[in-house]
């Protein structure tokens, strides 16, 4: 009589020869959760958690800005203005770029391959758009009220490197091109590479989600104030990069929007505090800003409904970045307790009553 195959013999488990389980290779794909594959671990700085490492670079850039203080007056022992402009953007390398690399290199060589230096999806250039007309009518605003409430203003904007900003010369095009790079386009991109693209990651992907992330961010942002006056614009200034960084999903056009608005800030905040200065405009100049700064709001609350809806329509799958491991309110108070954050906060406490 014929026998059946093995193969159709029902079988719970095929063995090997010595009764031993035979492995079956896996079929599940490997995880693409950026938190996952991220080769930290081995690092010494990967042990800690994010809302405990994240505040230690803004911490030391902190120190380091308040070190400048004590440097001496280069205006006096440099005579070159070239090299002036020079020995600025070097500082501001020293200060934020290159404990920013030094980071990285500590987080683990895959930390800086996903920081979305890539430019933004054309349907989400608007959005950025937007949010650099809500930075300049929000800090117009503020700006003017510091005046016309009689505090002044006097061009304390944290890029002023303690005063060295008013060497920026805007005469001729040669000098005005050494200025928009120096006092713009290398602390744009200084400042997002840390702020926006480090910070925010750390936060977004340690699991907190991204109101965490934007304002943790937004609030080291604001440590690189030079004065009181600075601290409010700095942060609502950090808010609205940080939405505008989630929503593009673009480094480079954050850093893009950030340089923009430095240039704005050389060549017209003068003449916007000239004219808040003046009791005859300033009402109306304030009435004028805060229309134009509603509109834009509205205007830009609609354009991230479009943007979600259009996500929702297509399916588009929620990125890692934009999940929560606990909830909101759990997240933020274990955020806003950690102790390298308090002790970042009160360094910039005593640097800012230093001056």
């Amino acid at each position: 009589m014929l026998t059946k195959k093995n193969a159709d013999i029902p079988t719970k488990s095929k063995k090997s020869i010595d009764n031993t389980p035979v492995r079956r290779p896996s079929t599940t794909p490997p995880s693409t959760d950026p938190r996952s594959t991220d080769d930290s671990g081995s690092h010494a700085l990967g042990r800690l958690k994010p809302f405990l490492l994240a505040p230690l670079l803004p911490l030391f850039i902190v120190v380091l800005n308040f070190g400048m203080r004590f440097l001496p007056d280069l205006t006096v022992h440099v005579n070159n203005t070239d090299s002036l402009y020079i020995i600025l953007i070097l500082l501001q390398i020293v200060v934020i770029v290159l404990p920013g690399i030094f980071y990285c290199k500590l987080r683990g060589s895959g930390f800086a391959l996903r920081l979305r230096l890539r430019l933004p999806s054309p349907n989400r250039v608007a959005f950025g758009v937007l949010g650099l007309f809500l930075i300049l009518f929000g800090t117009a605003i503020i700006k003017s009220a510091y005046v016309a409430l009689g505090t002044g203003y006097n061009n304390l904007y944290f890029l002023n490197l303690y005063g060295y900003i008013s060497q920026a010369n805007l005469s001729t095009v040669s000098d005005a091109v050494y200025s928009i790079i120096t006092f713009a386009i290398v602390p744009a991109i200084a400042t997002e590479f840390v702020y926006r693209g480090i910070l925010i990651r750390e936060y977004a992907d340690g699991g907190y989600g991204p109101v965490c992330a934007v304002f943790f961010s937004a609030l080291l942002y604001a440590s690189l104030a030079s004065s009181p006056k600075t601290v409010p614009i700095l942060f609502y200034t950090g808010l609205v990069l940080g939405i505008v960084f989630f929503f593009t999903h673009s480094l480079l056009y954050s850093m893009l929007i950030s340089a923009v608005l430095s240039v704005c800030d050389l060549f017209g905040e003068t003449f916007l505090l000239h004219v808040a200065a003046q009791r005859a405009y300033s009402v109306l100049l304030f009435f004028l800003l805060v229309t134009a700064f509603l509109v834009v709001l509205l205007l830009t609350v609609r354009e991230a409904e479009r943007i979600l809806h259009n996500e929702g329509v297509f399916g588009a799958a929620v990125p890692s970045y934009l999940r929560t491991e606990t909830s909101q309110k759990a997240a933020f108070g274990m955020c806003l307790i950690s102790p390298s954050l308090l002790l970042c906060i009160a360094v910039t406490a005593v640097k800012l009553l230093w001056i």
